[in-house]
């Protein structure tokens, strides 16, 4: 197969897409783990338990979320700049047998089917998790039902 696919992208989406990746980084783990340290900090102050467990807690919770918010604060800041640097959101997304290609405003990436290390299906866009380390959004709108299968077909 040899196909150039036509992208749009919307500032909406380029923020929704750094949300979600956002998400599938640090994962279901880290809010269950959350979760368990705000129980254990509960339980702490209804029993009485030393002001400095209390406190090394509480700073936890503090440092990790400031950590996570900056975070999603640079990726989304990166997100937007790529974005707009894009003529009118408009980019091409080719694929063929051997690897894929994304074609922007005076940029072009060419990578192998093997540099993809997953892909997060949502109902508009997929995240295309990249290794060792990226990603990429790639709007649905614009896909047919059988680039769909190609794709995933290459990946796995």
């Amino acid at each position: 197969m040899n196909k150039d696919i036509h992208l749009h992208y919307t500032e909406d989406l380029t923020k929704l897409s750094v949300l979600y990746y956002c998400w599938a980084m640090t994962g279901k783990l880290f809010a269950l783990s959350v979760v368990f340290i705000i129980l254990g900090l509960i339980f702490l102050i209804q029993y009485d338990g030393s002001p400095m467990v209390v406190s090394m807690i509480v700073f936890t919770l503090i440092w990790v979320t400031c950590l996570l918010s900056l975070l999603y604060y640079i990726t989304r800041k990166r997100a937007l700049a790529k974005f707009r640097s894009l003529k009118d959101g408009k980019a091409i997304f080719g694929i063929t047998d051997d690897h894929f290609s994304l074609i922007g405003t005076g940029v072009t990436s060419t990578l192998p089917w093997s540099s993809i290390a997953k892909i997060k299906q949502y109902p508009d866009f997929w995240i295309i998790l990249l290794r060792p380390r990226g990603y990429f959004t790639l709007p649905l709108h614009n896909l047919l039902p059988e680039d769909k299968e190609f794709i995933l077909k290459q990946v796995k």
